[in-house]
Parts: structure tokens; C-alpha cells; sequence
């Protein structure tokens, strides 16, 4: 009873409903993710290219609303958005079930998107503000350890439910949206209350889109040097998927393998990782992390083998341990506290830009020459990612924020 109590004080409210909702979303977003784009593939019953299109569509709308979304976390609080977000996302999930056609795919995958370009930068924000700067790392890394669980029995509950009715998981996420809504709005406080910080916000003269990017030069280059990170895990979701069935005949076998064990992998050396780098320098962290990647790389390009296959799971998930954690502290601490979602909107923007435009262009190189020349392109984007990155976190590193590169 101790240890429980203990383990009850050790992180606030909102971040345990944080760690309820996680568990839901990650359990039924596992149990879709390795499947989607074998649904849309089917369904439609049109070429790659298409499908690719379609995929992008969530990340291109998450690009543009995710400019204006951080502004309005920090502007009109972190609940509201939060609630804001799963509501669409709840929709999204359930239109999902009745949609045929391309356009309400896109339509669909489109209010998915905002949702997720709302939610991101708001619950990042929402844990900055209710955990003190020590603990973030460990909170960032529960999380993800979460997310990992849920990845780890997601795709065997989704192989089943696929089998059966491909359709239902998509009902089995749009109930998970509504019961972390629900949790939300009945439960959460609003962490960021102070109303001198919004006035100031409201005050703040209009500046053109330059002086924005100028003002903000260090947040939105740790984010671009994170697309070549972001650009792997783009090929993973979409292109991977077609690189399998074309080097395995059980490739489904194969593909709830990978995801299963790199999700257990997640939940059982995420969390020691984050605690055993901690007393790291940040640019030892981007060092060591990238490296990881990059072999990962090669892995995904040379891979024949479900040994193969695995121990490139194993290096991807310790580099993602070391950097995505570490990576989302460091951007808290050159954060303002009162543009904490905005920074972390700029940040995650990476992503958004990756899967947008990873998946067609992967898909271009996959028809052309291959999954192997498509890895080995992405492994040349780390190489030359973790050189600019390691500038960018050193020199922040010193305090020039104003002058990197």
C-alpha cells in the first residue's frame, strides 16, 4: 500500500490521466497502425502512389494547423485544446467505419490530423507545467513506455480483429477517444491558469512570418535537423510495409513481429535509458542516438531475416529512448513559460513534414529501385541529420541561441 501511495504522489493529476488516455489511444492506435495501410490498399483497390497520397494527407493538415495551435494552447489554456482535439479525433475514428470512397478518407484523415496537430503540443505543454524540470524526462519516457505497451498487445488484439472485421478497430478508437474525452473533462484541472501570461499573449504585436522564424531560429532548427529521424519512422508506417510483403512470403507474420517486439522493447529499456543518459550532455545524447538510427537504417535496407529483423528493432528503440525523451526536455528548458506550446508545436513539426511528404517520395524510390536504395537514402539523411544537429544542440548547449550555424 506504501509503494502504491508513493507511486500515486510521484506524478500529478493531469499527467496520470495523461498516462489513462496514452494506454487507450496507444492500445487501439496499436492495434490499427500496423494495418492501415494494408486497409486503405484494399479498399480503395487502387495503385501505391494514391494510397501514399491519401496517407499524406494527415500530416499536411497537421503542418498547417499545428502553426496555429501551439499559439492557442498558450492563449486559451491546455484543457480546452485537449478536449478540443480528442473531439475530433473521436469523429474522425467513428467516420472511419462508414467511409468507401477516396474523398472520405481524406476528409476523415484530415480531422484526424487537426486533431493530433491540437493534442501534441498542448499535452506536451500541460506536462511541462505540472512536473518540475528534473522528473519531465522520466514522465516523457512513462509515456512513450505506455504508448509502447499498447503497441505491444495492439497488433496482436488488431491481427485478430482484422482477420475478422478489419473494420471494428476503427470503432474500437473512436470509443477510446470518447473515454479519454470523458476523463478529461471530468477530471483534469487546467494547468496553466495565469491570466498576466494571456493578457501578454494577446498584447503581442503582430510580427511578419520571417520574424517569427527568426525570433524562434533555435526551437525550428532542432526541428528541422529531426526530419531525417522523423523521415525513418515516415518509411516504417507506409513503405516498409510493401518492402516486407515483397521479402516475405508470411509477411504479416513478420510485420506483428517487428512491431511487437520493438513495442516490448519499448515498455522494458525505455524508461532505464532515459534514467541511465540523464547525467549526459545533450550532444552526447544526439551522438549516440543518431548512430543508433543510422545502423537502424541499414538494417531495414539489408534485413532478409526475422533475427535480421529484431536486432534492427533493438536499435531502433534505443536510439528513440535516448533521443525522443531527452530531445523533448531540451526543447521545455530553451522554451519561455509562456510560449511552452508553441515551441512545442515548432518542434514537432518535423513529424508533420516527414509524413507528408516521407511516404510519397519513399514510395517513388521503392517503385524504382527498391527498399533497399530507399534505406540507404535514409540513412544518408541521418548521417548528415546528426552533423547538423550536433552543431545546433552544442552551440544552444553554450547559450548562443542566436547564432547556430
Amino acid at each position: 500500500m506504501k509503494y502504491i501511495k508513493r507511486l500515486k504522489q510521484r506524478y500529478s493529476p493531469p499527467v496520470w490521466i495523461c498516462f489513462f488516455g496514452e494506454f487507450l489511444t496507444g492500445t487501439t492506435g496499436g492495434m490499427l497502425a500496423p494495418f492501415l495501410l494494408l486497409y486503405l490498399y484494399d479498399t480503395l483497390g487502387t495503385g501505391v502512389l494514391p494510397v501514399m497520397m491519401v496517407i499524406g494527407i494527415r500530416p499536411l493538415t497537421e503542418v498547417v494547423v499545428t502553426l496555429a495551435a501551439g499559439g492557442m494552447t498558450d492563449r486559451f489554456g491546455r484543457r480546452k485544446i485537449i478536449l478540443t482535439a480528442l473531439g475530433f479525433q473521436t469523429i474522425s475514428a467513428a467516420g472511419f467505419m462508414t467511409a468507401d470512397h477516396v474523398w472520405l478518407f481524406a476528409l476523415f484523415y484530415m480531422l484526424n490530423g487537426i486533431g493530433g496537430a491540437l493534442y501534441i503540443p498542448a499535452q506536451r505543454a500541460q506536462i511541462t507545467d505540472s512536473t518540475r524540470s528534473g522528473m519531465r524526462p522520466e514522465v516523457f519516457a512513462v509515456i512513450h513506455a505506455i504508448e509502447g505497451f499498447g503497441a505491444a498487445i495492439g497488433p496482436v488484439i488488431g491481427l485478430a480483429v482484422y482477420s475478422y472485421q478489419p473494420v471494428w478497430i476503427f470503432g474500437f478508437q473512436a470509443c477510446a477517444f470518447a473515454l479519454y474525452w470523458l476523463a478529461v473533462y471530468f477530471r483534469m484541472p487546467e494547468t496553466y491558469r495565469s491570466k498576466s501570461k494571456k493578457e501578454s499573449l494577446q498584447k503581442e504585436n503582430p510580427v511578419s512570418v520571417k520574424q517569427m522564424f527568426l525570433h524562434h531560429r533555435p526551437v525550428l532548427l532542432l526541428m528541422l535537423f529531426s526530419v531525417p529521424v522523423s523521415m525513418l519512422y515516415a518509411q516504417l508506417e507506409t513503405n516498409y510495409r510493401l518492402y516486407l510483403e515483397v521479402l516475405f512470403d508470411d509477411f504479416l507474420m513478420i510485420l506483428t513481429a517487428f512491431t511487437v517486439c520493438h513495442a516490448l522493447l519499448g515498455i522494458t529499456i525505455q524508461v532505464p535509458l532515459v534514467k541511465w543518459t540523464e547525467k549526459l550532455k545533450m550532444k552526447t545524447i544526439v551522438m549516440i542516438s543518431y548512430g543508433c538510427y543510422s545502423i537502424a537504417a541499414l538494417g531495414f535496407a539489408f534485413s532478409s531475416s526475422l533475427p535480421a529483423v529484431l536486432v534492427t528493432a533493438v536499435l531502433l528503440t534505443a536510439g528513440e529512448s535516448m533521443l525522443l525523451n531527452h530531445m523533448q526536455t531540451f526543447v521545455s528548458k530553451i522554451a519561455p513559460v509562456h510560449m511552452r506550446g508553441r515551441y512545442f508545436a515548432f518542434y514537432g513539426l518535423h513529424w508533420d513534414i516527414s509524413r507528408t511528404i516521407g511516404p510519397f517520395l519513399g514510395g517513388l524510390i521503392f517503385i524504382r529501385f527498391g527498399g533497399t536504395a530507399l534505406f540507404l537514402s535514409v540513412f544518408i539523411l541521418v548521417i548528415a541529420g546528426a552533423a547538423a544537429q550536433y552543431a545546433a544542440v552544442l552551440n544552444l548547449s553554450n547559450g548562443k541561441k542566436r547564432t547556430i550555424l
